[in-house]
């Protein structure tokens, strides 16, 4: 970043004498830079959302719960394992739009796990 500062100054120090080509340089080297900087912040967040499934499947499997998805509206709401019946099938109601669907124990087990 601070090659780009220099370079700035450098078209600030040329005052009157700039040249179009003189910013387009410039200007190239911040768009290399911005893209430098998208490619290690999308790095960063793929891994923070990896950190964050994992901690999430560490306190769900701490606290005996699940994260389900509402297939109608998307929301994440948690289920207590304790509330899944021995066939591992259960019904939800969505806390948000009050839909109705089944959710499988075994389903869940095999996404949710990485073993």
């Amino acid at each position: 970043m601070s090659n780009l500062m220099d370079k700035v100054d450098m078209l600030k120090s040329l005052g009157d004498n700039v040249t179009l080509s003189d910013i387009v340089r410039v200007l190239e080297a911040v768009v290399e830079e911005l893209n430098s900087i998208k490619l290690t912040i999308n790095n960063i967040k793929e891994q923070v959302d990896a950190v964050d499934t994992d901690l999430s499947n560490l306190e769900n499997a701490v606290y005996g719960e699940i994260e389900i998805e509402c297939p109608n509206c998307n929301v994440s709401f948690t289920v207590s394992i304790e509330d899944i019946p021995e066939s591992g099938n259960l019904n939800v109601e969505c806390p948000n739009c009050h839909t109705i669907f089944n959710i499988s124990l075994e389903h869940w087990e095999t996404e949710g796990t990485d073993d």
